[in-house]
Order: C-alpha cells, then structure tokens, then sequence
C-alpha cells in the first residue's frame, strides 16, 4: 500500500472517467428517487418520446442494492371506448401521430423536474467530491431545489400526449422510515387536442375541438417480477453472470384502511412475488424436486441464500369523480383488481379495433368492457406467471371527456420484505434441509415460529411476511395522503467528509442542527455511522455470496460528543484493512417520532443521501523514524520508460517517511524550490518535479530535507492515533537528468 497517494490519482481518473459521464447522462437522461429504501428510477427512453405507450420504470427494493428489483417495468396506458362527433357520430378509431423527439419539450411549461427539498449534502472522501449532484434548469430533465415541496424529493413531468391530452406526472418520495417503502403517483390528465410538436399552436389547427371522448379508462399495469444476481463463474475468465429469473406470481388483495373515518374504507393491493416457477424443478443436478419461491441461490454455489424475497405491489388511492367532481369516487375498488390474461391469445377482434389500440385490445370486449377480473384472494392466486406472463393491472375511470377537461387519480407503488440477514439465514437452512434432510443445520431460528425444520413450506410461509409489510406499505400510503401529504421530516443528512489514515478511516460531519436551525425535526440526539466494504451497492455481482451489506457499526449520543471549531463532529473507525475499500454514511436521529399520531421511532436522516460513492484506502502508516527515507527513482532518467513511474513519467516517491512531516526540496545552490506538507500518516508521499513557480526543474542535483517530523503511538486501546515529535531532521540527495 505504498502507492497510496498514486492509488488515489487512479481513484480520481476512474471516478471522472466512469462515475462523471454517468451522472452528467443521468442529470439529460435519468430521474432517480433515491432517498429512502424504495428507490425508483425513469429511464432516458420515458423522455424522449410524444406517445406514451409504455415506460420503462425500475423500481428498486432495498435501495441501493443489486439483490432484487421490486418492479422490473410499468406500463402505463389510456384506452376510451368510442368517441362522440358534434353531430352525434361515433368513431371507434384514433390513430395517433407520429412519435417525436423530446426537443420542444425542453420549452416551458413542458418538461420533466428532478425537485429535492433540500440540497444534497456534500461528500468528500480524501479531497475528492464523492457524489456530486449538479443543479441544472436546461435539458430534457432539470434538477432544481425547493424548500416548498410536501415530499422530501419529486419527480414532476408535463408532456403533450396521445390523444389530444396534456398529462402532469407527479411522483413523491419520503425519507421517514414509515412513509419510505412506497411512493405516491399522481396523474393529471387535461384534455387539450393538442399533440403536436408545436407549442405554439394550442389545440391542433387539425384538431376538432367538439368531439367527446367517451368511457376514458387509465390502466396501470406492473410487472412486479424480481431480477436477482447471484455471482459469476470463476472458470470463465469473462465472468458470466448468473441472473435468476423465478416464477412471478400476481395477485390482488383487499385490505382494511387504517385511517379512522375515510371514504375510502378499503384499499386493493395488486401485486406479485418472486414464486415457484413451473419449469426449475430441482436444486441440484439430479436433485428432488423443490419450491424455489424466493429463490434459494443454487449457482455458483448452492448456500440457499434468498435471493428474492420482495413482495412489491400497488393501490390506488383516490380517482376523481369527474372533472367537474374531484372527490374520491370509493366505489372504483371493485374494478381495480385485475390480472392480466394472456393477450397473444385473447386481444379480441382487431378489425372492430383498428388504428393505434390494437396492441392493447386484449383488456377490452367490444361496449367495451374488460376482460378477466381476479378474483380478491383468501389464500394465494393459483396461477403460476413467468417474467414473460401476467401483469399486475388495475382500470380505473371511465369519464366522458371534453375540451378542458381534466381527471386525477392517485396511487401508491411499493414493497415490502423480510430482512436481509432473515433471508440469508433462512436459505441456508432451507439449503441444508433440500440436501441433508433433518440435520441440525436444517433448523431455523423463527421469532415467530421458533425453532422449526426449514422445509419448503417454512420457507414459503416466511418470505410471504413480506406480503403483510406491503399491507402495510400500502396503508400508510392512504394515511399520507388523506394527511395532505404531509408528515413528521426528519434532518437532512450532514455533510460528510472522509480521510484515509493509517489502518483507519476518519469520519467528519456537518451539524446538521447547526446549517438547519429551523428545521421542524426537533432535537438530534444522535448520529448513526454506517459501513460497507467492497462496492457502495449492497450485494454487488462481484460480491455476490460474501454477504457483505451497509451495517450500523456506532451510534454516538450527541450529549458525548464535542463540536469542533468547525461546527464538524468526528469519529474514527479504527482497525481497518488496508487496501480493502470502505463506504460510509452518517445519519442525524432525532427526538420526534415517524408516525403521523407521534408514534414509531425516532427520526432519521437518509443513508442513501450521503453514502460516499468512492471509497476510502486505509494506509501502512508512516515510520517512526527518519533514517530510512529514501527517493525512488535515483537517479531519476527522463528516458528510464518502465523504470520510472507508467502512470506519470514525472513522478517521484518520496519513501518511508513519518506519518506527519514537512518536506522542503532544495537545488544544488540552495534554493527552495519546493514544499510539501505530508499529512494524511502514510509512510509514502509524491512530486511531479514540478517547481512553486509551476514549472519543470532541470537536470542536477537536489536536496530532500525532512523536518518538523512526528511519529505516531499508541493510545489506551492500543490505536495509532496520538502524535509524537520525532527529532532531527533526514537529509537525501538525489539526481535529476533530463
């Protein structure tokens, strides 16, 4: 680890060349919620287009992680029944306009926002900006800040649609631990005629702004399916990847509300798992038969781990009435759970609908009406769906509509599961119980059930919890919108900033009392640290079967802790690897509680928000003596090729030095002509040959001198961490030839 400061330059090339390029396509191109454990993500495909036919929505469940995907894709789609002509005609046929690019859309009032409450906290790690998060109010997508907003981040859209409408896309995301494992949709739909590419001309000059579009019906259809990824294989050089693919099961369910007195009683909940799938029919070559819900991992190595145990879903949560009328029609829950049939074989016929609907003629019978209905279930649905089956599809509407017009309806999206350690311990005795039978290490530790053999049944009957965390999920969602949408905000996350130190990582923080005094969230009472090694993402391919995740490794009490003169609270995590890579976050605790009524736990900032995305190197620390530094190369050899440095053939290293000191570079006459202040307590620092001035030196003969040096020794515990002066001063001479 002697390259320290040299492994940092890679670390910044790497970061500009890969991360920066990302992060400027995703500033055009992609809209992340990404602050609370249910991120959602809206591809570049989702802006560049008039019609909206289909949209490629991921959501992500837990956030940050490679382990499963909760919905893999939406699709969101309006179908009418007949249109009705001023003189009383009625045309069953529309044919929408050509799709074009995204250009005009860049022009007020139309566009898409990325809109946080707060700005994103600054992240540092050894001088490099870990996450930065430009604000721009150019491009297909703008970030923009605004403390005004209800959520703690949104994603808004205003776009021109087929046929003839204005839609308004609002999408709300929490971080409150309550209110953080779905979002909030809203879609607005206006009637306008006008769908072309000029905003200018409001409606159409084509456009025949008498006509009434009739039983206008909104259908929501999710896949709700899980991609998990379990490793790669060591004998292929390449690495090939093994993505699990399970058998995804729909359903729908009807649950209470839990808000005292709403219209809206009951809530639908249509959703999917990860379940058996009808052609995986062992676990090992040649093995018995076997239930993989939830998809034990049985390559590249079979540790049973459960690799999908996500149940996601959604619900609406109000339909306007009628555009004249915008309270909650309730009486929409019998027409939203539904399953999607097998359209190949069920569109119905196309010549009664021609034009732009054909591709969707499956959900309609000629009236038109919709095809199958599931049935709300007591147990489970009984039809097994691959990732290329059914659909989680809810209707709702059915408004007759005219120029002006405009319709709501609200819904929630979300997941819910069993925890990762739950499910990792759960696979591996489900594991030993398929290959061993009633072996020890086939027995489960249950909370609820207590020690019980993990058969297939088990299993299923644990990972189906995950469906009454989406219950729940789903309730709060109403309650947060019958509470306007409003709830108790925790702390932004503090600003972060991370040093690299010798078998160690330095952590210093922000206030966050101190940069918001205004804040509603009460009194912080503590800060959280949280770790992860390896790669910033939970379950990362190349990762996959260590079972490394992010973990709370502290929590500081802000009654024992000081302030710097900074306003910076700090902590060393101490013990470290060195070379390995560490992440970290800190998050404020405060003394309010997550629940509307003042319920639950305390409030917490997000883990996501200030996660470094680089990470830190813990060093070999500096030596605790003088008489062993040396300059590598010397003499130096402009024309040395390999034997100089390949990364900069300007380089010198400067080698076994104290962890702290002063090192002055001098020339042959005695001139100072460089300085370098070495702190960061490793035992290597560098120069360019480059002098104060900014230019190169020439060829001769120089002066290291090391001064004002201290060692570093060991405090109560046994750590590294107090400084001692070392005395004397270390003088070396080295050549320069040019």
């Amino acid at each position: 680890m002697v390259l320290h400061k040299k492994g940092s330059f890679f670390i910044l090339f790497f970061f500009i060349s890969f991360f920066i390029p990302f992060l400027l396509n995703a500033q055009s191109a992609v809209m992340n919620l990404d602050l609370s454990r249910y991120a959602w993500r809206v591809g570049v495909e989702d802006l560049d287009v008039l019609d909206y036919g289909h949209s490629e929505h991921t959501g992500k469940f837990p956030n940050g992680s490679w382990y499963a995907y909760g919905i893999s894709w939406a699709r969101d789609i309006w179908i009418w029944g007949r249109i009705t002509l001023a003189d009383g005609e009625e045309v069953r046929e529309y044919r929408s306009k050509a799709q074009y690019t995204s250009t005009y859309l860049q022009e007020l009032p139309f566009g898409s926002w990325e809109i946080s409450k707060y700005p994103y906290p600054k992240v540092i790690v050894d001088g490099i900006e870990s996450n930065p998060h430009p604000l721009t109010d150019k491009g297909p997508l703008r970030k923009i800040v605004d403390p005004t907003i209800k959520a703690d981040k949104m994603f808004v859209s205003y776009r021109k649609m087929s046929p003839w409408m204005y839609v308004r896309y609002e999408m709300s995301q929490y971080v409150n631990t309550y209110y953080g494992d779905f979002n909030i949709q809203k879609y607005t739909y206006i009637i306008s005629f006008d769908d072309d590419p000029f905003p200018e001309t409001i409606p159409d000059l084509d456009a025949d702004t008498t006509q009434t579009i009739n039983k206008f019906y909104v259908v929501k259809a999710y896949r709700p399916g899980t991609q998990s990824v379990s490793g790669k294989m060591d004998i292929d050089p390449n690495g090939s990847w093994f993505v699990h693919h399970g058998g995804f099961w729909t359903s729908s369910w009807e649950v209470e509300s839990i808000v005292p007195g709403c219209d809206r009683d009951k809530l639908v909940i249509s959703y999917g798992w990860d379940g058996d799938h009808p052609n995986l029919v062992s676990f090992t070559s040649g093995g018995a038969a076997w239930d993989d819900t939830g998809e034990p991992r049985r390559v590249p190595f079979p540790d049973g781990n459960i690799l999908s145990p996500a149940y996601s879903g959604f619900s609406l949560l109000h339909c306007d009435k009628s555009p004249s009328d915008p309270t909650d029609e309730v009486s929409q829950n019998p027409y939203t759970s539904r399953v999607q049939v097998d359209y190949l074989a069920f569109r119905g016929d196309d010549s009664a609908w021609p034009g732009s609907l054909s591709a969707w003629n499956y959900l309609i019978k000629p009236g038109p009406g919709f095809y199958e209905k599931s049935t709300l279930e007591l147990g489970t649905n009984t039809n097994p769906t691959t990732l290329e089956g059914k659909l989680a599809v809810q209707v709702w509407g059915g408004w007759d509509l005219n120029m002006g017009d405009s319709v709501s309806v609200v819904h929630a999206v979300g997941a819910g599961s069993i925890s990762r350690p739950e499910a990792r311990a759960l696979g591996w005795a489900w594991a030993n119980w398929y290959q061993f039978g009633d072996v020890p290490e086939a027995y489960y530790d249950d909370p609820v059930l207590g020690n019980v053999l993990a058969t297939d049944i088990i299993k299923n009957n644990i990972i189906a919890r995950g469906k009454d965390s989406l219950k729940v999920s789903m309730q709060r969602a109403q309650e947060l919108w019958e509470n306007d949408l409003e709830c108790p905000r925790p702390y932004p996350s503090p600003d972060l900033f991370i040093t690299s130190g010798p078998y160690s990582v330095n952590l210093e923080w922000a206030d966050v009392m101190t940069k918001y005094p205004a804040h509603e969230g009460g009194n912080v009472i503590a800060y959280r640290i949280y770790r992860k090694k390896g790669h910033f993402e939970d379950e990362y391919q190349h990762e996959a079967g260590q079972n490394i995740y992010w973990s709370m490794i502290k929590e500081l009490p802000v009654a024992e802790l000081q302030l710097s003169a900074g306003a910076l609270y700090s902590y060393v995590d101490i013990g470290l690897v060195v070379g390995e890579d560490y992440h970290y976050a800190v998050t404020a605790v405060s003394d309010k509680r997550c629940g509307i009524d003042g319920s639950g736990p305390f409030l917490e900032s997000s883990k996501w928000s200030n996660r470094s995305l680089i990470p830190a190197i813990p060093i070999i620390p500096g030596k605790s003596r003088l008489d062993s530094v040396v300059v590598v190369p010397n003499p130096y050899y402009i024309q040395g090729g390999l034997l100089n440095f390949i990364s900069d053939n300007n380089q010198l290293m400067f080698a076994n030095l104290p962890p702290y000191c002063t090192l002055y570079i001098y020339n042959i006459t005695g001139d100072l002509i460089h300085t370098i202040e070495h702190t960061d307590g490793s035992s290597v620092d560098f120069w360019e040959q480059i002098t104060q001035n900014n230019q190169y030196i020439a060829s001769g003969v120089y002066i290291l001198v090391v001064k004002e040096a201290q060692k570093l020794v060991e405090d109560e515990q046994g750590s590294l961490t107090i400084r001692e002066n070392l005395s004397g001063d270390k003088f070396v001479k080295f050549t320069i030839i040019r």
